[in-house]
């Protein structure tokens, strides 16, 4: 029985192709996973080849067909009935989304670019929406309002002297000015019930977001310290090969 070997340029990887079909099984994730790796890690090899990377070493194995034990599904959670009355209630709810685009200058400002319908708007925002990180919806009396976005820093020479005048943004509201003339936005109405949401929101929980923003920057800052001061072992790997069984 013939088998070939391929090792890629530059020790990225090393694939090993078996004449007969073969499957790859992935690591089990059902309940009864622990003892089919048991099983398999008791295998007998029948032909071999590893491959050293950086930090660690990837094995790929063919064995005879093992017998695995059938995967039992891990059982499915069901809602509680908070969570279902919750849901009830939601979708009696107008809904609106909206996906932002937001680069934070200093200041703060926040550039936030969005479309609604063929139109495309731009504003300009006194809340550092790096602050509303995990914070993706907001829930009223008569709606339920989402929204996608992923901020990114923009420098302090980013926006313009003159554009930071013109703006006339108050620091002590949450507000934001647009882009547009007032027929555009009497035109669409709709494009501003999200962003109107989030700032009437950010002034009533102006004192919890910038703690919890807080909070999880030392949290990050910590985290960081720690992968640096004790990196993770990378585990070694080992890809198990067998003939498919007609």
């Amino acid at each position: 029985m013939s088998t070939s070997f391929f090792a890629l340029r530059q020790g990225v990887l090393a694939l090993l192709v078996w004449s007969l079909p073969a499957l790859a099984q992935p690591s089990p994730t059902a309940t009864n996973s622990d003892q089919n790796s048991i099983l398999l890690s008791r295998a007998v090899p029948l032909e071999q080849r590893s491959v050293a990377l950086r930090d660690h070493k990837i094995t790929m194995m063919r064995i005879r067909s093992p017998r695995l034990q059938s995967l039992v599904p891990t059982p499915q959670v069901l809602p509680s009935a908070d969570e279902r009355a919750a849901e009830a209630r939601r979708a009696t709810k107008a809904a609106s989304f909206a996906s932002f685009s937001a680069t934070v200058y200093s200041g703060p400002v926040t550039e936030l670019c969005w479309q609604e319908g063929e139109r495309t708007f731009r504003a300009y925002s006194n809340i550092d929406f790096r602050i509303l990180a995990g914070l993706s919806e907001i829930e009223t009396a008569s709606a339920v309002l989402s929204w996608f976005c992923i901020p990114i820093g923009g420098g302090d020479d980013g926006l313009p002297a003159a554009l930071r005048k013109r703006l006339k943004l108050s620091s002590k509201n949450a507000e934001y000015v647009v882009d547009a003339t007032e027929a555009e936005m009497e035109a669409s109405p709709d494009a501003f019930v999200v962003l109107d949401a989030i700032h009437a929101y950010f002034d009533a929980h102006r004192r919890e977001l910038i703690a919890a923003n807080a909070k999880r920057a030392a949290a990050n800052e910590a985290r960081a310290a720690e992968l640096l001061a004790r990196p993770p072992m990378v585990l070694d790997t080992t890809v198990y090969l067998w003939p498919l069984n007609n």
